[in-house]
C-alpha cells in the first residue's frame, strides 16, 4: 500500500536565489496557474478540427501572507525598485520538500501589491507576482518511483508502436 504524505510546513518558497519565504496565512497560501493555454483549437465549417500551438510560458503566482510576515518589506522594495528602475526582476522557485511537484521561473516581478488594511487582528496581503520562462511540474506526494516507472514503460512503448 503506498501512502501519501503532505506537510504545509514543507513547501518552500525562495525569491531571488536567497530570501525564504515565511508568514503565509491559514488555507491556501500559493497558487501558480499558467496564463496562456499551450493549445487553441479552432473547427472548421465542414466540422474539422485545427490545433493551434502557443509558445507563452508565463505565469501569475499568487502568494497569501500574514500582514506581520517580514517578506511584505521584501516584496514592497522589489516593487518600488522595479517601479523606479524597472529591474525588480528576480528568480522564483516552489518546492515541495515531501512531493515532487514544483515550479520556477527565472524572471519573477511583482504584478500587484496588495491592499493596505488594518484591523484589530493579523489580516491578510496577497501579493500577484508574473513570471516568465515558467517551468513547473505538477507532481504528487506518493514515496513511489514505480509508478513514473509504470508510467514512462507505458508512454514509450506506445510511442514506439507509432514510429
Amino acid at each position: 500500500m503506498r501512502i501519501a504524505s503532505y506537510s504545509p510546513t514543507d513547501v518552500s518558497v525562495l525569491l531571488g536565489g536567497f530570501h525564504q519565504i515565511t508568514g503565509f496565512i491559514s488555507g491556501s497560501f500559493v497558487s501558480i496557474s499558467k496564463d496562456v493555454q499551450p493549445f487553441k483549437t479552432t473547427r472548421t465549417a465542414d466540422g474539422e478540427t485545427a490545433r493551434i500551438h502557443v509558445k507563452d510560458s508565463t505565469f501569475t503566482i499568487t502568494i497569501k501572507l500574514a500582514s506581520t510576515s517580514p517578506t511584505n518589506t521584501i516584496l514592497t522594495k522589489l516593487y518600488q525598485v522595479d517601479e523606479l528602475t524597472q529591474k525588480g526582476k528576480v528568480p522564483l522557485f516552489v518546492k515541495d520538500s515531501l512531493g515532487s511537484s514544483l515550479f520556477l521561473a527565472p524572471t519573477c516581478w511583482v504584478k500587484e501589491v496588495p491592499d493596505l488594511e488594518f484591523s484589530d487582528a493579523v489580516t491578510e496581503r496577497t501579493w500577484v507576482l508574473q513570471g516568465a520562462n515558467g517551468v513547473v511540474n505538477y507532481g504528487g506526494n506518493i514515496d513511489d518511483s514505480s509508478v513514473l516507472e509504470d508510467f514512462a514503460s507505458v508512454a514509450l512503448g506506445g510511442i514506439g508502436s507509432f514510429l
